[in-house]
């Protein structure tokens, strides 16, 4: 049997403690006088130590960190005596946004059957502890592996040797054995999944767009996307595999509402159903302000604690909460996000900032009647959240907490600046497409000119990231849309003003864009702490890691989400 763990050492030789520096002696040694290596280590069925790897290490998916023993142990005790070594380690791809799991493994025989069954068994051992699929590199032999006198495999050097693409050659070799064998047997739908084919066709849309589901993984019609790990950008791989299916355009807020089978198959069937009503009889397109608008996106509808409403940044959009509100899940509350209005056919911008507040105010009662609230606005939300909780005062209602992601309380010279090119170029920043000193250098060209709209979107799209570009897999059209809707929120207050108090706010600070502000202490000083002025209570100030279009990213969410949790805490919410 073969047993793994942390590698603590005692005897004759071994130190008794760092000279003056008891606190480090105490970390560094167990009670009763054994030395923590920091190494981790497996002894196998005949008594052999083999070192692994350091406890600290860690692999960040998306904003998630997994100690990399643990995924290790995991693919070890997965495949057994298959292996003869194996390594995990983080790798990061030349344009990836994350880490991802790493595993370079040595069969135990490089035979013509076999391969593929132990490279399922590792993507769904890691699947099942991070939610992502690994990177598997087999090799024939062990003398292309970087080990040390002591048979120590470096993850260091391996993540170095693998991102230079030393393992090119190998990793090659190994994907045309896997091809050579096939895949293995797929294991299909049961019967009791799905009350039709609809709902059993999505289940195989949702396989396909994680590629693979561990057999451990509790996976129905009625399971949530989102419980088992799909990200923002899953989302949009879904959303083009069924719009390539279905032959319709589907929303991604569809999804999001409804992020079971079951639910989205329903939802899809009225889609469809509309769509066939509007074409079988000619029909026009809905007109603007006939559609019914529910801003209320339930990100987690679950919990016993305060509800947590987040309103939308300026680009009006609430993708980018998915990940805070899955790094919120163990904070048992209900999540719910604010979209604003103008993104479907049929739907009307606001007319005003109190058309706005007073319809956010109306959908959150109607959800949660009465307070205490807990309200949070991302940048442009800010300003929003302010407002709506000084509308529910009006009412009569406690808002017990308030927050703002990195918006000063004065923002009307800054909306100024933003005719619909700079919204488009910044909507670019927003998504990834394109980098900041680039806008910054294209808006000082303009000089404030206003680009035609055909020629704006043209320079953006060739200027795009085209990896990311694909992998949003949105058009210019449906981009010039958003900046619409974008352009139409911003220009609501280009003469806003703020006005009155709220009980208390919360700043959370992460590093500005290079137009706002030169440094985050300018930032803090000059208009962050305004807020004060507008607050009964001394704000409080929560410094985050990352950018503004960053700092709720997979590099930073996680230290986001912890400290949302401990302001919330403290507020007694």
């Amino acid at each position: 049997m073969r047993v793994s763990g942390l590698l603590e050492v005692r005897g004759g030789p071994i130190f008794r403690g760092y000279y003056r520096n008891a606190k480090a002696t105490a970390e560094a040694f167990t009670p009763d006088g054994w030395f923590k290596t920091g190494d981790t280590g497996v002894i196998d069925t005949v008594g052999n130590l083999s070192l692994k790897g350091r406890m600290k290490d860690v692999i960040n998916i998306n904003g998630v960190k997994f100690s990399t023993s643990d995924v290790q142990a995991l693919v070890e005790k997965t495949l057994g005596d298959h292996a003869d070594r194996l390594i995990c380690f983080p790798s990061r791809a030349v344009k990836s946004h994350t880490e991802q799991v790493t595993v370079a493994y040595v069969p135990k025989k490089w035979v013509t059957h076999g391969l593929q069954t132990a490279n399922k068994k590792i993507v769904e051992a890691c699947l099942s502890l991070t939610g992502a699929r690994p990177n598997i590199l087999g090799l024939k032999d062990t003398a292309s592996l970087p080990q040390t006198t002591l048979g120590k495999i470096s993850g260091a050097r391996m993540r170095s040797m693998f991102e230079k693409g030393q393992f090119d050659d190998c990793l090659e070799e190994y994907k045309l054995a896997l091809r050579n064998e096939g895949p293995p047997p797929r294991p299909g739908l049961k019967p009791d999944q799905a009350a039709n084919e609809d709902e059993a066709q999505l289940l195989e849309d949702f396989r396909e767009a994680l590629d693979t589901l561990p057999s451990s993984v509790t996976f129905g019609p009625e399971t949530p996307v989102f419980d088992i790990g799909f990200t923002s950008i899953d989302l949009i791989r879904l959303k083009r595999r069924i719009d390539s299916r279905l032959g319709i355009n589907v929303p991604v807020i569809m999804l999001i509402r409804n992020p079971s089978a079951r639910g989205l198959a329903n939802a899809l069937d009225e889609l469809v159903m509309k769509q066939h009503s509007i074409e079988d009889n000619n029909m026009q397109a809905p007109q603007a302000g006939s559609v019914v608008y529910d801003p209320i996106v339930a990100l987690r509808d679950q919990g016993s604690k305060t509800p947590l409403w987040l309103i939308h940044p300026g680009v009006g959009e609430v993708l980018v909460f998915v990940g805070l509100a899955q790094q919120l899940a163990s904070d048992d509350r209900p999540i719910y996000a604010l979209r604003a209005r103008g993104f479907e056919p049929g739907q009307s911008l606001f007319a005003s900032i109190t058309d706005m507040v007073n319809i956010y105010a109306g959908a959150i009662q109607a959800r949660q009647p009465h307070g205490p609230y807990a309200l949070a606005g991302y940048s442009y939300g800010g300003m929003v959240a302010f407002e709506v909780a000084k509308e529910l005062r009006t009412r009569g209602e406690e808002v017990r907490f308030l927050a703002s992601f990195n918006l000063p309380p004065h923002i009307a010279w800054r909306m100024r600046q933003l005719g619909w090119t700079p919204c488009l170029l910044h909507l670019g920043l927003f998504l990834g497409l394109v980098e900041e000193d680039w806008v910054d250098s294209r808006l000082k060209q303009l000089g404030g000119v206003e680009m035609p709209r055909e020629e704006a979107l043209h320079c953006l799209r060739k200027a795009a990231d085209e990896e990311r570009w694909e992998e949003i897999g949105i058009s210019e059209a449906a981009l010039g849309h958003w900046a619409d809707v974008a352009n139409g929120l911003q220009s609501l207050a280009v003469e806003y003003e703020p006005a009155g108090t709220v009980e208390t706010i919360d700043v959370f600070h992460a590093v500005p864009l290079k137009v706002a502000a030169q440094s985050r202490e300018q930032w803090v000083e000059t208009h962050l702490s305004k807020w004060r002025d507008f607050s009964e209570s001394t704000p409080r100030f929560h410094e985050v890691g990352g950018g503004h279009y960053t700092m709720l990213g997979p590099d930073h969410v996680v230290d986001f989400a912890d400290s949302l949790v401990r302001a919330m805490k403290q507020r007694g919410a």
